[in-house]
């Protein structure tokens, strides 16, 4: 929806959309990596989440502005959100796959291994 905004406050309002909905996708993602993995692996998990995360943020802004400027910005967003479509189905397909943890062991997530 950026490409759309045509004044700074629907620009403001679709990066508020945007952070709000990014920090939900994340906690959940980050919930479920904690949930797959092993205790002693926890850490490791977590961090190689954060590097995925850090040069995607890094990475792709720059291959959709390429995309963008080579074929047009209509390819560009049909791109991302096919990529965004993608991910979220993968992640709904394999969160699915999951054992949900019982209440009561929850607050074991919480303490370091």
């Amino acid at each position: 929806s950026l490409p759309l905004c045509r004044s700074r406050a629907s620009f403001w309002a679709s990066m508020a959309v945007w952070d709000v909905a990014e920090s939900a996708y994340t906690a959940a993602v980050s919930a479920l990596a904690a949930e797959v993995t092993p205790a002693s692996w926890r850490g490791s998990a977590n961090s190689l989440l954060n590097q995925v995360q850090d040069v995607t943020f890094g990475t792709m802004p720059l291959a959709l502005g390429l995309l963008a400027a080579r074929v047009g910005q209509g390819a560009a967003l049909l791109s991302a959100a096919a990529l965004m479509l993608g991910s979220s189905l993968a992640f709904w397909r394999f969160s699915h796959a999951v054992e949900p943890v019982a209440r009561a062991d929850a607050w074991r997530y919480c303490l370091p291994p």
